[in-house]
């Protein structure tokens, strides 16, 4: 499953707890992003190999010729005001000066929710009961009206053309850990730079993490072949083969010390991101509802509609959803 439904199987009970499945020594081998991830009402429900990050990759051509500042650190990130100026002194000749639309689906909450942690919240509360006033606080609506000043200004654009940035047409780009390996295969000519994901003025740094796991539903007929095929995959020699196979980062911390192409530029940057500023997608068993919710949100903002009144309206269903099937009496 996806990572951010862990909660939604977990509260259904239609997934089991896998506390037991590694030693505590084991479990402290693991990301805490992907624990976080996996984690529902204080017990572990899934099991990961890889995660995952976004960060802001640039043509160095393009920001070379503008004279525009590259951050060395994280310390060092771009503020929203710098991200925005820049992305309007890149927008020229036919080129945009960032993408911030992955996908017009998962996407969404997974690159843009970074805005709201940054910004001193979240879309739901911390245990994920409440979406009103979290997606749709006045920290929110800055974060959705920051956005959508960059599509309204034309500098980024609603409906992207495919490889928008491999193609030169976009300076810069919200874009996955996985897009290293693509730029390196298949555009070698391109010259590109990665740093670090953008941060609200005085915000918090934080950046999207996450990725497929695996868990065990309850009505599984031999548990303990269960646990044995799970920790036989998700064993530390069997995750960073596999972490190396598909060019995503590893889960485990001790597969870092074989993957070395984690510890150089630019895939050091995703590993330093993991391990100090990543944050997982909210922990709610209404997740299902408040992705879609956000997206169409997001979508109907840089289409003109009130970002207060987008936002409400996420925020009224997803809380309809949760206090309907999952609110304690």
């Amino acid at each position: 499953m996806d990572g951010p439904t862990v909660s939604v199987y977990a509260a259904n009970e239609i997934t089991l707890p896998l506390d037991d499945l590694f030693t505590e020594a084991e479990w402290e081998d693991f990301l805490d992003s992907s624990k976080q991830q996996n984690t529902y009402d204080g017990k572990i429900y899934a099991v990961g190999a890889t995660e995952s990050s976004v960060a802001l990759f640039y043509n160095a051509d393009m920001l070379e010729e503008a004279g525009i500042r590259i951050p060395q650190s994280k310390e060092e990130a771009w503020t929203w005001t710098e991200f925005y100026e820049a992305a309007k002194k890149l927008t020229k000749d036919g080129v945009v000066g960032t993408n911030i639309i992955m996908d017009k689906g998962e996407g969404l909450p997974y690159v843009l929710e970074q805005f709201w942690i940054s910004n001193g919240t979240d879309l739901v509360s911390a245990d994920g009961s409440k979406a009103d006033g979290y997606i749709n606080s006045q920290e929110g609506i800055e974060a959705a009206e920051f956005l959508n000043s960059l599509i309204q200004g034309g500098y980024a654009n609603i409906d992207p053309i495919q490889k928008e940035f491999h193609n030169e047409r976009a300076a810069t780009m919200l874009g996955g850990s996985w897009e290293v390996a693509t730029l390196e295969n298949d555009y070698p000519d391109l010259n590109w730079g990665v740093t670090y994901f953008p941060v609200a003025e005085n915000g918090i740094p934080s950046s999207p993490t996450g990725d497929w796991v695996a868990s065990v539903t309850k009505n599984t007929q031999d548990m303990e072949a269960a646990r044995e095929v799970l920790r036989f995959l998700l064993s530390s020699e069997n995750v960073t083969t596999y972490a190396k196979a598909i060019s995503k980062p590893p889960t485990r911390i001790s597969s870092y010390e074989v993957l070395t192409e984690y510890n150089e530029y630019p895939r050091s940057l995703f590993k330093e991101q993991l391990m100090e500023t990543g944050h997982p997608r909210p922990r709610t068993p209404s997740y299902s509802v408040l992705s879609a919710e956000f997206s169409e949100a997001m979508l109907n903002i840089f289409t003109g509609v009130d970002a207060k009144e987008a936002l409400d309206a996420a925020a009224a269903a997803t809380d309809k959803d949760y206090n309907k099937y999952y609110a304690q009496e």
